[in-house]
Parts: structure tokens; C-alpha cells; sequence
């Protein structure tokens, strides 16, 4: 009977586990959605990305920007494997075109 209840302690410990890190997985991860896309909404059309490196260094969820074949990259990191980018398409230094992406 005692083998019974540690058994059943020991179950039941596993299932809180599970369960705290599932809330703390989707916590993260719509944090990292949100980000995101505020940081993408907050960057308007057609103006000069040196501005917009400039509002990145006031970011403290954004983990680094990068220009990748016209397109500037900035990552928002979420849980474990998983992030949101905002990427804006760059032409003669000017932003043409934003997305959130999830990566």
C-alpha cells in the first residue's frame, strides 16, 4: 500500500512538471510572437533602415538583427527551438515590405 502511494506521488509530480513547463512553453512563445509583431507594426513603409537599427538597440527582447540578401532579419527568440523574425525587405536603404515569420 505504501509502494502504492509513493508510486502515485511520484506520477503525480511528473504531471505537474509536464504541465508547468507546457504553460511556460506557450508563455514564451506567444511572448516571442508578440514582440515581433510589434516590433514589425512599429517600422513604417518607406523609411530609412538606420532608423530602424536605431530603435533595435532600445529593444531588449530582440537578440540580434542581420541583412541577408535585402531583406534585414531581426530574431525574437522563443522557447526551446523555436523564434518570430520580423523581416524587412530593404531597397536603396529604404524598408519596402515587412513580415513576421516564425522560424
Amino acid at each position: 500500500m505504501r509502494l502504492l502511494k509513493i508510486c502515485g506521488l511520484i506520477a503525480g509530480c511528473l504531471v505537474l512538471a509536464f504541465v508547468a513547463y507546457f504553460v511556460q512553453w506557450e508563455l514564451q512563445y506567444r511572448h516571442s510572437r508578440s514582440a515581433a509583431t510589434d516590433f514589425c507594426d512599429s517600422v513604417p513603409l518607406g523609411s530609412d533602415i538606420s532608423k530602424t537599427k536605431a530603435l533595435l538597440d532600445a529593444q531588449t527582447a530582440v537578440r540580434h538583427g542581420m541583412m541577408s540578401s535585402g531583406t534585414y532579419i531581426v530574431i525574437f527568440k522563443g522557447p526551446i527551438f523555436n523564434a518570430f523574425t520580423c523581416e524587412l525587405t530593404v531597397a536603396d536603404a529604404k524598408i519596402t515590405a515587412r513580415r513576421v515569420a516564425e522560424d
